[in-house]
């Protein structure tokens, strides 16, 4: 069986090769600094080739693959550990497009710059202070009337003392980097925003994903800027109501069930064993909107301590709903 198998790999590795090497052809190679990577995504002089664009530590440079691969475009960020293009986006319709940076330090210090350059400038349009953590994601999108697209950062933190991360979104107009929002902290580890209008409505959602390092539990949160009163509106969860993952999972005592409601419901929560057959009713009835926390003992309707094995919390409300395994370990 070993020897079939390894005459099994040795033999999709030769196709492979053969195919490799009839549909690619090297035309060149360059050696490169460690940590030095280059790609070809973006055409900066708009002559319809795309460049090579080099990035390493603190330094950018683009070559016109078009003439020789002589240098087009080369930037430094001195007082910052490293300088990454995130993107090339039309920012003001109808005046060219913008390529936003960011300037990044995380050696002594933790900081992220957003700056905005118009292609082969070598001064920034507009630059951000420093801002107070690693940067997540950076998206584009028309969050309010103002003229110009808005620039939406997140930003991340890790807290020693907590031995946790928490995160701040930021809102910029991307015609000059005036800040339009800031949020306060908001606790776990930010991964977006990313914007998109996911509804029918006429406003852009912005959405983040939030990663709990105490409890090892994530959520995923759609909001709406309202730039009259400066603030961010939670959007309306899609069923009306949301479970966040249970936790600890598994467990030997007691589980906790996080829900969440837009509006005051009647609410079923009951669990099952992988059989379909009910073990224990957890809440039937009238709850009010917002966060609550059920939890669940690990004992049967009768009193007796469930075996182990996994179990599912089945949450009714309406004709819509969710269901969360559990697995408890005596």
């Amino acid at each position: 069986m070993l020897y079939r198998l390894i005459r099994t790999t040795l033999l999709l590795t030769l196709c492979w090769s053969t195919l490799s090497s009839a549909q690619f052809k090297e035309e060149w190679s360059v050696s490169q600094p460690y940590l030095e990577w280059g790609h070809s995504l973006y055409d900066f002089n708009a002559d319809g080739t795309a460049e090579l664009t080099k990035q390493f530590l603190n330094y950018f440079t683009a070559y016109n693959g078009a003439d020789s691969f002589r240098v087009l475009w080369s930037l430094t960020a001195p007082n910052h550990d490293k300088l990454v293009i995130d993107g090339q986006y039309e920012l003001n319709p109808g005046q060219g497009k913008r390529c936003i940076f960011t300037a990044s330090n995380s050696v002594d210090t933790v900081s992220t710059r957003i700056l905005s350059y118009k292609p082969l400038s070598v001064n920034p349009e507009w630059q951000t202070a420093d801002l107070p953590g690693f940067y997540s994601v950076i998206s584009v999108g028309e969050l309010d009337s103002i003229p110009g697209r808005d620039v939406v950062v997140g930003i991340n933190q890790y807290v020693t003392a907590s031995s946790s991360y928490r995160s701040k979104l930021y809102i910029l107009n991307g015609l000059n980097g005036k800040k339009s929002y800031e949020s306060g902290w908001i606790s776990g580890y930010m991964i977006g925003p990313y914007t998109a209008n996911m509804d029918e409505d006429p406003e852009v959602e912005v959405l983040l994903n939030l990663y709990f390092a105490t409890d090892t539990t994530s959520a995923l949160r759609a909001y709406s800027f309202d730039p009259v009163n400066n603030v961010l509106i939670d959007e309306p969860l899609p069923n009306g109501f949301d479970v966040s993952s249970v936790y600890p999972n598994p467990f030997n005592s007691t589980v906790t069930i996080p829900i969440t409601l837009v509006r005051n419901s009647e609410i079923d929560v009951r669990v099952t064993d992988i059989n379909g057959r009910e073990v224990a009713t957890l809440f039937s009835g009238m709850i009010s909107a917002g966060k609550h926390s059920l939890m669940w003992d690990g004992k049967t309707a009768s009193g007796i301590s469930a075996t182990s094995g996994t179990y599912f919390c089945r949450i009714r409300i309406g004709n819509n709903e969710t269901v969360r395994p559990m697995v408890i370990l005596r």
